[in-house]
């Protein structure tokens, strides 16, 4: 049987203007995107009742996790400064995740701030970012 992978080519990560209707613009020069999944928190609920001396849990919090993305970093690049500007401000920005390759193209939008932003020049290479946001509330998925 054929397998049904998508190459990653085409993915987008877009950054909103905070506009009403908002509009987004892709993030130039992405390499790499990561998306480190939802967690939930487990509560322990154990007390002296418990059947055969086994801990118990409830579902607590969920937890969106975060998005990893690396550029290749263009200091002249609006986007890029934005990016930058947003971790120092410590601006909760709304993004969308594109993925049109797929045979019914997905988004997933989220709100998130930046939260790391590290850059690497190495003599026999182009110059890179690498960059951590962090997703507040709960992400969504949409047909694009």
């Amino acid at each position: 049987m054929a397998s049904g992978a998508k190459h990653a080519a085409g993915a987008q990560l877009k950054a909103g203007d905070g506009g009403g209707p908002e509009a987004f613009t892709a993030i130039a020069e992405i390499s790499k995107l990561g998306l480190s999944g939802k967690k939930l928190d487990a509560i322990e609920v154990t007390n002296l009742a418990s059947a055969d001396y086994f801990r118990e849990f409830v579902g607590g919090l969920l937890d969106g996790g975060e998005v990893s993305a690396s550029i290749n970093y263009l200091p002249n690049s609006a986007g890029h400064a934005a990016l930058n500007a947003d971790m120092d401000a410590r601006t909760l920005r709304n993004f969308e995740l594109h993925f049109p390759q797929l045979a019914t193209p997905k988004k997933m939008s989220f709100a998130a701030l930046v939260t790391s932003l590290s850059f690497d020049a190495d003599m026999e290479k182009q110059i890179t970012a690498e960059l951590t946001f962090k997703l507040s509330g709960k992400p969504t998925w949409a047909d694009i």
